[in-house]
């Protein structure tokens, strides 16, 4: 199975408009609703983290020839990589919010990660390391979550929307905060 979770993401969501109450597509015509259906199906697939790492390297190749081929609103492929990446940062946007907020996600997230890794142990399967509370912590699991993923995602939206520093600039002080607590974290994982 591929992209398990983000698959029942589209399943639900269109299970959803099917119903009449929540039918906002009645006015599609046919061709309008499949355009629109593909479109969807893609941008939640966009969110699959296995494919981070391509997409964001996509982005930064597209923004970095900006000056001499601007992006073209017109252009389906140009609309789609900043829609894109505008939906990806938006999914991974927990670091960019204050940090009661920040924090509470990142508690939230890694102690589903230590409860999944609980149990691939004991069904005798490998354990990813930031799954593993014998290896990991909260807090390096966060900042290697910032340093290595939503840090550069959000600095290369940057380069496209300046105003998104704002965004950086919560993700810089969380980092320092998970800095701190990185240095004092001997109490054992939740």
């Amino acid at each position: 199975d591929q992209v398990v979770l983000e698959n029942h993401h589209v399943s639900f969501a269109f299970k959803l408009l099917s119903k009449p109450e929540s039918n906002i597509l009645s006015g599609l015509s046919r061709d309008e609703y499949k355009e629109f259906r593909k479109l969807m199906i893609d941008l939640i697939l966009i969110t699959d983290m296995a494919s981070h790492f391509t997409f964001i390297n996509k982005f930064k190749q597209r923004i970095s020839v900006m000056n001499e081929r601007p992006l073209n609103p017109n252009n389906y492929e140009d609309r789609f990589l900043i829609t894109s990446m505008l939906l990806k940062c938006s999914d991974i946007s927990n670091v960019a919010k204050p940090w009661e907020y920040s924090k509470n996600w990142a508690d939230r997230v890694t102690l589903e990660s230590f409860a999944q890794g609980d149990r691939e142990k004991k069904l005798g399967l490998p354990v990813a390391p930031f799954m593993d509370r014998e290896q990991s912590t909260p807090a390096k699991n966060t900042a290697n979550f910032i340093d290595f993923v939503a840090g550069p995602a959000f600095e290369s939206l940057e380069t496209l929307l300046p105003k998104v520093s704002s965004c950086n600039k919560i993700i810089r002080d969380n980092r320092g905060r998970w800095e701190r607590l990185l240095h004092n974290d001997h109490a054992p994982p939740p």
